[in-house]
């Protein structure tokens, strides 16, 4: 029977989320070492908790099996969920109405903030003549598609077939990866040419895992400052906006 720990069983003075970590990738143990470092309270997943702790939140950056074993749970418990892996765009939930679902192509506080100001060109990349270009490097072991760049594409309307992958090591190095992040990084350049000039050019670059481990647990904070928000799908930037932690632009709505 699952049993969920009342407010008065916590410390008073505790203010961070209690970070449920589901997958045991390198974004589980980046997330789960950043916890630590940081006194943020957290399990890793091995399966579905009995005890629900209090200011409970899940974040799954595992695969289609753990994916379904949570989502299950957050439905029997209520729980909010942060959907943080790449590539299982086909298995996320089209409605909820028993807990908060967060999307989160990217867990990057700078990548969320600047994804913003994508949408906002999206009148322009539906101009006449006007081609839009996504170019995405990840590091060679990713096997899953591109989340991110899937979602900058439905930002701006436009087929995924403007995605190109840098999938050889030399080109990640001239796309400007550095040698010692080539095993793990996210590099995204969006333009857009009107066959003359460039206008308009965004570079997202992250390296490591620790920018998204950092994002992870503001998006938990979040979602417990927002603790009375009805059940249902909402964006991380919507989240992060409502929250303060993110300046607010008119374009952002819940997901």
């Amino acid at each position: 029977m699952l049993r969920r720990l009342s407010s008065q069983q916590q410390n008073k003075d505790e203010k961070m989320p209690h970070l449920y970590i589901v997958g045991r990738g390198a974004m589980g143990r980046a997330t789960a070492a950043f916890c630590e470092a940081h006194n943020v309270p957290h399990s890793v997943w091995k399966e579905p908790p009995a005890i629900v702790e209090p200011d409970a939140v899940a974040i799954h950056v595992g695969g289609r099996v753990s994916l379904i074993a949570v989502l299950a749970w957050c439905k029997a418990t209520g729980t909010p969920l942060i959907f943080a892996a790449s590539g299982l765009n086909e298995s996320q939930p089209k409605h909820v109405s028993d807990f908060v679902l967060v999307l989160a192509p990217s867990l990057s506080l700078r990548v969320i903030s600047c994804m913003e100001r994508i949408g906002q060109h999206k009148t322009q990349a539906h101009m006449s003549g006007v081609r839009t270009k996504i170019t995405v490097s990840h590091q060679l072991t990713k096997d899953t598609p591109p989340g991110l760049a899937h979602a900058i594409a439905e930002m701006l309307g436009v087929p995924t077939s403007v995605i190109e992958e840098i999938r050889s090591v030399d080109q990640q190095v001239d796309f400007g990866v550095p040698l010692e992040h080539i095993e793990r990084h996210s590099h995204h350049v969006v333009e857009m040419h009107d066959g003359h000039r460039c206008i308009f050019q965004l570079e997202l670059r992250v390296n490591g895992l620790g920018e998204y481990a950092e994002g992870a647990v503001a998006i938990a904070e979040s979602i417990i400052a927002l603790r009375t928000i009805s059940p249902g799908i909402y964006s991380a930037s919507w989240i992060l906006q409502r929250a303060g932690k993110l300046s607010r632009t008119p374009e952002t709505v819940p997901g």
